[in-house]
């Protein structure tokens, strides 16, 4: 079966178009570094029911260690997940924040013209990940439950435990960058898919970068956020963006003599620095429906989505 989808382009964007945050600006016209809020809070209307917003509280500049030349850069970001439907929810988040070289290099700049002149581009200058946290992959508020086991000739068959929970993982990974070192962190939550849990509602990450030596020229940092609803929401994000139809958020930009007032860490020796301390994870058990006409209206959604738009595309 083949399900049609009539998207009006002119109503979407009046809402759901309108989540591009920019930088703010001095009074020569130069965009300030480390802007805190990222993405997601400037979603209007019913676009901003279902919001990944992001937050970056603190970025310290600073050392490897005491003696080094080894510049390096630690940020905190804050991730939530505002769920204001009760029948919808978030069954994955996708996180990605890339980091790339910007502008001149400053100190290091007779040596970007040196390599330039060999044909090496900006891209090997871009910061590195050294260490993201959290970082590989946890499991948390694990269920059981039964599932029957049978083949087509039995009615019935023996009945297994299976095991779900919500799953979070984290990692450094590459994105447009031209040399084989992480320039980027990833990190993605999944639901507890038989719970219906949804993904937690707040995540703390961190991120440790590192620079090569007299580098401190600015560089950039991109987000991007794609989540899972339903198969129609997800169907027509996909849409809009393939379409242009949704203008993204501007990179942050970070400047190496800058970090953010608020920053306790020593800037001396970064390395140093227990970036699992930083991490935090606020999960939400599942909801228990206000009634049986909510219930029933989350069952229903749930059905609608495992019914299929698979077809149409």
């Amino acid at each position: 079966m083949v399900h049609e989808f009539e998207i009006v382009l002119g109503e979407v964007n009046s809402e759901e178009a309108k989540f591009r945050l920019d930088n703010e600006y001095d009074e020569n016209g130069n965009p300030i570094p480390n802007r805190e809020w990222l993405t997601g809070i400037d979603r209007e209307g019913s676009a901003a029911k279902m919001a990944v917003k992001g937050r970056m509280p603190t970025v310290v500049q600073g050392f490897e260690r005491a003696g080094s030349k080894i510049p390096y850069t630690l940020i905190i970001f804050e991730w939530s997940t505002e769920r204001l439907q009760l029948n919808k929810r978030f069954r994955e988040v996708t996180i990605v924040v890339s980091f790339s070289a910007h502008g001149t290099r400053r100190e290091a700049e007779p040596e970007a013209q040196r390599l330039r002149s060999r044909d090496v581009g900006k891209t090997h200058w871009d910061p590195e990940v050294c260490a993201v946290s959290p970082e590989k992959t946890s499991w948390y508020h694990r269920t059981t439950h039964k599932v029957a086991e049978k083949s087509q000739w039995e009615e019935r068959g023996d009945e297994a435990d299976v095991t779900d929970a919500i799953q979070l993982s984290g990692y450094p990974t590459i994105v447009g960058s031209g040399h084989s070192k992480p320039n980027a962190a990833r990190w993605v939550m999944l639901e507890n898919a038989s719970q219906r849990s949804g993904v937690p509602a707040f995540l703390r990450t961190a991120v440790l970068l590192k620079r090569r030596p007299k580098d401190d020229g600015q560089f950039l940092g991109t987000v991007s956020v794609e989540y899972s609803v339903s198969k129609s929401h997800d169907f027509r994000e996909t849409l809009l963006k393939t379409m242009g139809k949704l203008p993204v958020d501007q990179p942050i930009i970070f400047d190496p003599h800058m970090s953010t007032a608020n920053a306790s860490f020593p800037s001396s020796s970064l390395a140093d620095v227990d970036l699992g301390k930083e991490f935090q994870l606020i999960s939400m058990e599942p909801l228990p429906a206000n009634s049986g006409k909510a219930e029933a209206e989350a069952k229903k959604v749930d059905a609608d989505d495992s019914a299929g738009t698979g077809d149409a595309t």
